[in-house]
């Protein structure tokens, strides 16, 4: 990321300064336009220098998946015991349930 916004600076100066013979105004509109050329040019290098195994799914994917799918399946079982408690009968003094009382 960082040489993605060195080289949109460098660009928009570069830009700015080839321009600057056209009129200072003109420097100061096409400076940001050749900034973010210049960083478009170095997210498609940096991206294309990666290769398809930095695209690809890997092991931390996988990893993060199974820990969601934990979290989902406690979050289910916590919602039935949950469920099960406020459809218990209340207790003979009258109170409310306890939790985990099922």
């Amino acid at each position: 990321m960082l040489f993605v916004a060195a080289t949109a600076i460098g660009g928009g100066i570069v830009t700015g300064l080839l321009m600057l013979p056209q009129g200072a105004a003109w420097a100061a509109l096409a400076a940001p336009f050749g900034g973010s050329a210049s960083a478009l040019v170095a997210a498609l290098v940096l991206y294309a220098r990666r290769g398809a195994g930095w695209r690809a799914r890997d092991e931390r994917d996988e990893a993060t998946d199974a820990m969601v799918s934990a979290l989902r399946r406690l979050a289910a079982e916590g919602r039935q015991a949950e469920a099960a408690t406020a459809a218990a009968p209340p207790l003979a003094d009258g109170a409310p349930p306890r939790r985990g009382a099922a």
